[in-house]
This record gives structure tokens, C-alpha cells and sequence, in this order.
């Protein structure tokens, strides 16, 4: 199993369901390819909660920092739920809210970038390759931050604005209050935003 309840539950799940052995904790990215290749030998794969005698070993998975090298998601038609096509632009969030599940998910975050973005570069290829492949034009970017921390990060959505605006699309994102402003906001509406999921 895998996601977010599994990472914070393991322990209850593992309680309540024998059938379940192994529990992915975290970005799991790198810890499949593990699994794929030690399915009969899994403990100590890093990433993983599993039964280990009477108790339970458990890790957080690796974290991908060069969201570029990923490949782009295998689609197929029932990868659009409603004609909707959901992209990630990038992962984390730089804030640390007590009541949000978005940083404890990706486990200790101490020296590392808690937020990380994909280069327009690389989200307008993926939007290209669909647009190519299906007759989809709504993208909706699942991403907990789509802004990202300071300037950088602002810039950046500037940039995506502007490509976007080349492109028969609309889009939706998720955002915190406090990034959103009237300049970012003004380009990306006029590139085909349509929805903000703002969480309070």
C-alpha cells in the first residue's frame, strides 16, 4: 500500500489487516523500482513499513530532487476522470503548518529543499505531449504549492503563465493565500486559469 493514510497509518493497518505486508512511507518514486526488483526480499528497502518480528521497521523513502529526470506518467483513457488531465508541477510545500499532512509526508525535511518545481521547460513538454496524444485542454496541477517560495519561485510562474498563454488550455491549481497576488494571478488568469483551491 501506499499514499498518505498509509504513511501515517501503517501501524494501525498492519493491526487491522494481516493481508497487508508492506506499506511505501513517502515519496516512492525510487522505493518501487526497489520493489519491483526484491518483491520476495524487501526488508531493508529504504521507503518502506513492514513487519519484522513483534514489531514493525519502517523508513521514509528517497526523495527525488531533480524532478526533470522523471519520465512523465503512463496515460491511458481512464487517466482523464471527467476530461480532466491532472499534471504535477512540482512537490512539498516550504511552510511548516501544524494542521497539513503535505510536509510530514515527505519525512524529515532538515537540510534538504522542502519545495521542489519541475522546469516550465519540462511541464510544457508534458502538456505538449498530451495535447499531441488526446483532445483534453484542462489541466489541473495536483501540486500542494503550485507558487513555490520567493522571487525564484515567482518568476518561474510568470514564465509558466506566459507558455501556458500560447497554448489552448485552462488550468486549476492549488495555492496557499499568501502567494497568491494580484500580478502572478492577473497573468495566469489571462492564460486560461480557471480555479484556485486556497486552503485555510
Amino acid at each position: 500500500m501506499y499514499g498518505y493514510y498509509h504513511t501515517f497509518a501503517y501501524g494501525e493497518i498492519f493491526d487491522r489487516c494481516s493481508a497487508v505486508d508492506t506499506a511505501m512511507l513517502g515519496e516512492n518514486k525510487i522505493t518501487i523500482t526497489h520493489l519491483v526488483d526484491h518483491l520476495r526480499d524487501y526488508q531493508g528497502i529504504k521507503g518502506l513499513a513492514y513487519r519484522e518480528g513483534e514489531g514493525i521497521a519502517a523508513t521514509f523513502g528517497e526523495r527525488v530532487e531533480d524532478l526533470d529526470s522523471l519520465p512523465f506518467p503512463i496515460r491511458k483513457a481512464t487517466s482523464y476522470p471527467g476530461g480532466e488531465v491532472n499534471i504535477f508541477g512540482s512537490r512539498g510545500c516550504y511552510n511548516d503548518c501544524i494542521f497539513c499532512y503535505i510536509d510530514p509526508y515527505y519525512g524529515p525535511t532538515r537540510g534538504c529543499v522542502k519545495w521542489r518545481g519541475c522546469s516550465p521547460k519540462n511541464i510544457i513538454a508534458e502538456i505538449d505531449t498530451i495535447i499531441a496524444q488526446t483532445d483534453h485542454r484542462y489541466f489541473y496541477f495536483t501540486d500542494p504549492n503550485f507558487y513555490g517560495p520567493g522571487k525564484v519561485s515567482r518568476d518561474r510562474v510568470l514564465k509558466l503563465a506566459a507558455l501556458f498563454k500560447e497554448r489552448p488550455i485552462t488550468f486549476g491549481i492549488e495555492a496557499r493565500a499568501n502567494d497568491i497576488d494580484e500580478e502572478t494571478t492577473a497573468a495566469l488568469a489571462e492564460a486560461g486559469l480557471k480555479d484556485i483551491l486556497v486552503g485555510l
